[in-house]
């Protein structure tokens, strides 16, 4: 996951559910708490505001959105001899750039939260599997979770519907409603940011159901 995108102002609608009827049916999570930590992003920095409401989610305290990006500024991305992210210049084509799992999870142990990254191909190797009833029992168990998506699907843009290029955290799934609630620092709507499961699953299904799970 190389999460870029920019911001939208533009809400995602909830045009009919997905029938899910071998899931339970009440709802896992909590998205009213993740709303106490929820900002919306001013770069293409969607990977650090979500880490940021995971942090909030698990010690009570989020960083500002100034504050994670200059503690990102100083960490080395892992494997690289960059920085995770590199603030806005426009004398540098290679700034406000996109993060991937690697970096999330390394920000997030900064912050005194662990995390695993995984995703289709890595489920095996980390014994963490992804994919919706997971999201469930993860959520069940009170874990925090970042997902990488693809953002036109999520905010039914037109565009290229094939990326996996943005970082929502998932903060509740209502499978009787057939909804995905997620903290969303792209839109201005994104504050428990409703989305059929279906949507999400085909955002979600580029990237191969990547997922950083947390606590």
């Amino acid at each position: 996951m190389d999460v870029t995108h920019e911001v939208a102002f533009a809400s995602v609608g909830t045009p009919g559910v997905a029938e899910s009827p071998m899931l339970p049916t009440e709802m896992h999570g909590d998205p009213d708490e993740a709303s106490n930590y929820w900002s919306q992003q001013n770069f293409q920095d969607c990977g650090l505001m979500a880490v940021a409401t995971v942090v909030g989610l698990s010690t009570g305290k989020a960083p500002t959105e100034q504050e994670i990006v200059a503690v990102a500024s100083n960490l080395k991305s892992p494997g690289s001899d960059r920085p995770i992210y590199t603030p806005p210049n426009p004398n540098d084509p290679n700034s406000d750039n996109g993060t991937d799992s690697d970096d999330q999870v390394l920000l997030l142990k900064h912050y005194g939260v662990n995390a695993t990254a995984t995703d289709d191909d890595l489920a095996a190797q980390t014994g963490l599997a992804t994919g919706i009833p997971a999201l469930i029992t993860y959520l069940d168990s009170g874990r925090r979770l970042i997902a990488g998506v693809n953002s036109e699907t999520i905010w039914a843009e037109d565009g290229s519907h094939t990326d996996d290029d943005h970082s929502v955290v998932v903060s509740g799934v209502d499978p009787e409603a057939g909804i995905v609630y997620l903290s969303d620092s792209g839109s201005e709507d994104g504050d428990g940011e409703q989305v059929p499961i279906d949507v999400f699953e085909k955002a979600w299904a580029p990237g191969a159901h990547d997922l950083i799970v947390a606590g």
